[in-house]
């Protein structure tokens, strides 16, 4: 996951069986860190990216416990479950939470956070050839990194 990806991997957090949900009582620096230790691994396995969808879940829930104190990290756990429901071919499902995240980091000005979800909807408006949300979003996409030295992969 991009925003928590400064968070060390924890292996003492890890599960050791495929059915677990994260005790509430964790801070939500261990949830974030246990969600991108287990995406990755869940989702380089072969047939195991379903349960990606228990840890992200599980990690959102607890950030909307106290959603003014992690809008960020729901910003960010919108922008994967889009990515999550986009790759199983749920584009309106996806579409929704893109533009969750892209709200929230766009009312926190986080201009440098909003250009991921920005362009994740880019190409799904691309995917489902609708050119014209293609038109707006590569206009604001372009505005938003123009003359900026980070985020130069996502440069159309």
């Amino acid at each position: 996951m991009r925003r928590a990806s400064g968070y060390a991997l924890r292996a003492d957090l890890a599960p050791s069986s495929g059915s677990f949900l994260p005790r509430k009582e964790w801070r939500m620096e261990e949830i974030m860190t246990l969600f991108n230790d287990w995406s990755f691994r869940l989702f380089s396995k072969e047939g195991g990216a379903d349960s990606v969808i228990i840890y992200i879940d599980s990690a959102l829930n607890l950030a909307n416990t106290e959603p003014g104190k992690f809008q960020l990290e729901i910003a960010s756990l919108q922008n994967e479950i889009g990515l999550y429901v986009f790759r199983k071919g749920r584009t309106n499902e996806a579409r929704v939470h893109y533009q969750k995240s892209c709200r929230i980091f766009d009312s926190l000005h986080e201009i440098k956070e909003l250009i991921t979800p920005l362009s994740n909807l880019l190409e799904l408006e691309s995917c489902s050839h609708n050119f014209g949300q293609m038109e707006i979003l590569s206009h604001k996409l372009k505005g938003l990194i123009k003359g900026k030295d980070w985020h130069a992969l996502n440069m159309i």
